[in-house]
């Protein structure tokens, strides 16, 4: 998936990390 340019690729970069990080929360949970 490429998101395209502008708002929607920033806030893909945003909130890419964000799931990333709770997903990992969880398998440790």
């Amino acid at each position: 998936m490429i998101p395209a340019a502008g708002g929607g690729y920033v806030r893909a970069c945003q909130e890419g990390p964000v799931m990333d990080a709770k997903a990992v929360d969880w398998t440790r949970l």
